[in-house]
């Protein structure tokens, strides 16, 4: 439903301002976007993968990690482990590590 999302926008329109942060001259009017804010601050990052030694401030880009892992990567860069969907993505990346151009 739409609800939360208006309810949510008409925050940003009043007058009282209930977080603010404390590093920054930053107003915030939501709960969950000062939170998300003060974590830059902080470093504490509460979403764990379990397949990588990674962690993420938000679930949002937890999430976002986790649909990346979902998807069949068969072309690994041996230098860094990074893996790829196409092999000629993995072979524009080695130029990275050769310093060689593709033309």
């Amino acid at each position: 439903s739409w609800d939360i999302h208006v309810v949510n926008h008409q925050q940003t329109h009043v007058e009282e301002i209930p977080y603010q942060c404390n590093r920054f001259d930053i107003p915030l009017t939501q709960g969950g976007t000062f939170i998300r804010h003060h974590r830059t601050h902080t470093g504490e990052n509460p979403y764990q993968c379990n397949q990588r030694e990674k962690d993420f401030s938000t679930n949002i880009t937890f999430m976002q990690h986790q649909r990346r892992l979902a998807v069949e990567t068969p072309y690994h860069c041996t230098h860094l482990g990074k893996a790829f969907v196409l092999n000629s993505t993995l072979k524009i990346h080695r130029t990275t590590h050769t310093m060689e151009t593709q033309y």
